[in-house]
C-alpha cells in the first residue's frame, strides 16, 4: 500500500479508533503516550488534533484539581504532564502549567510569604518545585516569567514581616457634613483591619477608584475595580488583572497603587 493510500484511508481510521479508546483513558496510564509516540513519525502534524482533543484536556483537568503543596518534592499530576513532553512538545506542556499550575502556585507562595516563614525553607521549596520542570519547559516564556515573579516575591519578603496600617489622611476636609462622612470611612476604629480594608483606605487616601464590580467574583471573593484594573484579595494576597479580568497574578499593595497612579 502506497504512502498516499495510508495517509488518506488507513491512518485516519487508526486515529479514529484511538480517539474512541482515549475517551476512557486516564493520564495515570502511560501506555497511551507510548502508543502515540510510536505514530508520531508517520503522522507528523496529523497527530496534533488527537492530542489537543483527547490528551491535553485530560492532563489539564487533573493538574487543575491537584492540590498545590509547597513543601512537597513531587506533584503526581504534573509528572503525568511532563511525561508527554516528547510527544506534545515543551510549548504544549508549558501551556498546561501556565493555565492550571503556575498561577495557583504563585498565589499559594504569596500567601505563605505573608506568614513570614523562614527564608531557607522558602528557598528550598522553590528549588524543589523548579526541579520538577524539564529544562526545555523552563525555557518557555510563560514558565520563565512565573519563576521570575516568584523570585521577586521572595526577595521583597526577605525583610518584610508584616503590613503596617496606613498613616492618617493628609488632606483638608471640605466641610463638616462631607468631612464626617469621610471620617467614618477613614477612622481606624479597629487596629486589626482586614487586608481589603487596608487597600480600600490606601485608595481613598490617594484618590484612587476602588469599588466592587456588581455580580462579579473570583475564587469566591468579590472583584473590585481599582483605577482601570481589576483585583481581589484572597488570604492577604492581592490578585490583579490588567487585561479585563482574563488573567490574574499576585502583586504587592504598594506596587499596585504605583501602577494605578502611573
Amino acid at each position: 500500500m502506497s504512502g498516499s493510500e495510508l495517509s488518506t484511508s488507513t491512518y485516519p481510521l487508526i486515529r479514529s479508533r484511538l480517539a474512541a479508546a482515549l475517551a476512557a483513558w486516564h493520564p495515570a496510564d502511560g501506555s497511551a503516550r507510548e502508543l502515540l509516540a510510536a505514530w508520531r513519525g508517520a503522522w507528523g502534524p496529523a497527530l496534533r488534533p488527537l492530542l489537543h482533543h483527547h490528551v491535553l484536556p485530560k492532563l489539564e483537568h487533573c493538574l487543575q484539581h491537584a492540590p498545590v503543596q509547597l513543601l512537597a518534592t513531587e506533584n503526581t499530576a504534573w509528572s503525568w504532564c511532563v511525561q508527554w513532553v516528547d510527544v506534545a512538545g515543551a510549548a504544549g506542556v508549558a501551556a498546561l502549567a501556565a493555565r492550571a499550575l503556575l498561577p495557583r502556585w504563585l498565589a499559594a507562595l504569596a500567601a505563605w510569604l505573608n506568614t513570614a516563614p523562614p527564608h531557607a525553607t522558602v528557598l528550598n521549596s522553590y528549588t524543589n518545585f523548579k526541579k520538577m520542570f524539564p529544562e526545555e519547559v523552563l525555557k518557555e516564556p510563560a514558565v520563565r516569567d512565573a519563576f521570575r515573579k516568584a523570585l521577586d516575591m521572595m526577595n521583597r519578603s526577605t525583610d518584610m514581616e508584616s503590613v503596617e496600617p496606613p498613616p492618617p489622611p493628609r488632606f483638608t476636609l471640605p466641610d463638616n457634613k462631607e468631612g464626617s462622612k469621610i471620617n467614618e470611612i477613614l477612622a481606624v476604629t479597629n487596629p486589626h483591619k482586614s487586608f481589603s480594608e487596608l487597600l480600600e483606605t490606601k485608595c481613598i487616601e490617594k484618590g484612587i477608584t476602588f469599588v466592587p464590580i456588581p455580580g462579579k467574583t473570583r475564587e469566591g471573593r468579590p472583584l473590585y475595580k481599582i483605577g482601570r484594573m481589576q483585583c481581589y484579595v484572597i488570604r492577604n494576597v492581592i490578585m490583579f488583572s490588567e487585561d479585563g479580568g482574563r488573567s490574574f497574578g499576585p502583586i504587592g499593595m504598594d506596587r499596585l497603587l504605583n501602577m494605578v497612579e502611573e
